[in-house]
C-alpha cells in the first residue's frame, strides 16, 4: 500500500521547488513588520510602532524608545507631562501634533515659579533626550480658538513640541539632555496675549 501512495503522488513531487538560498533577498531587502519592543534599556529600548505605543513614555519616562515606523497620533493625542529618558527617532516622522486650549490649560500652572509649560508633545524635556525625528504638520492652537498666554492663576508658556526643555546647551555631553537633529516641518500657531 505504501509503494501505491507512492507512485500515485509521483516520484517528482516538490521538484519544481528550489530550496536555494541564493535567490533569497539580503536581510536589508526583506520588508520588516514594526513589533513594539518591551525593553527599556540602550541596547534594547522599547520600540514604538503606532501612537498607543507612547502611552508606555508616560508610564516610564526615564527609559529608552526607539520609533520603529512613522507615527500619526490622533487628535485626543495628550502631551506627555514630562520626560527624562531617551527618544531615538530612527529618522522617522511624527504628525498630528495639535495643542489644543484644553490640552494646555491641562499642563497649566504646575511648575512652583508660578509659570506652566504646555508642549504639543512633551510639557517639559526634563534632562531627556530626543534625536533624529521630523514632526510634521505641528499645530499650535486653532484659528477660531488661538491660545491665550495665561492660565488659571500663572503664565502659560508653551511651545509646539516641547514646553520647555530642561538641562539643555549646545555643548553638553551625549548622556546629557537636549534634542539633536529634531525637525519640524509645517508649524501653525494661533496665539494671543490679553490685554
Amino acid at each position: 500500500a505504501e509503494e501505491d501512495m507512492f507512485e500515485e503522488m509521483g516520484s517528482d513531487q516538490g521538484g519544481d521547488l528550489d530550496m536555494s538560498v541564493e535567490d533569497m533577498p539580503a536581510e536589508e531587502d526583506m520588508p520588516r513588520a514594526c513589533v513594539s519592543g518591551r525593553g527599556f534599556n540602550t541596547q534594547a529600548p522599547f520600540r514604538i510602532c503606532n501612537a498607543e505605543d507612547f502611552e508606555e513614555i508616560r508610564n516610564a519616562p526615564s527609559k529608552v524608545f526607539e520609533l520603529g515606523d512613522d507615527i500619526t497620533l490622533p487628535p485626543d493625542f495628550q502631551p506627555i507631562p514630562s520626560f527624562n529618558g531617551e527618544l531615538r527617532g530612527k529618522d522617522f516622522t511624527i504628525s498630528g501634533v495639535n495643542l489644543t486650549n484644553t490640552k494646555a490649560m491641562n499642563a497649566a500652572c504646575q511648575d512652583s515659579t508660578g509659570d506652566g509649560y504646555a508642549g504639543g508633545f512633551i510639557n517639559v524635556l526634563d534632562g531627556g533626550v530626543v534625536r533624529d525625528v521630523t514632526f510634521l504638520n505641528v499645530r499650535v492652537g486653532e484659528e477660531n480658538s488661538p491660545l491665550s498666554s495665561f492660565g488659571t492663576g500663572c503664565q502659560l508658556i508653551v511651545g509646539g513640541i516641547f514646553g520647555n526643555i530642561v538641562e539643555s546647551d549646545d555643548a553638553r555631553a551625549p548622556e546629557e539632555g537636549g534634542i539633536d537633529n529634531v525637525q519640524v516641518r509645517g508649524l501653525q500657531m494661533y496665539t494671543k496675549t490679553p490685554a
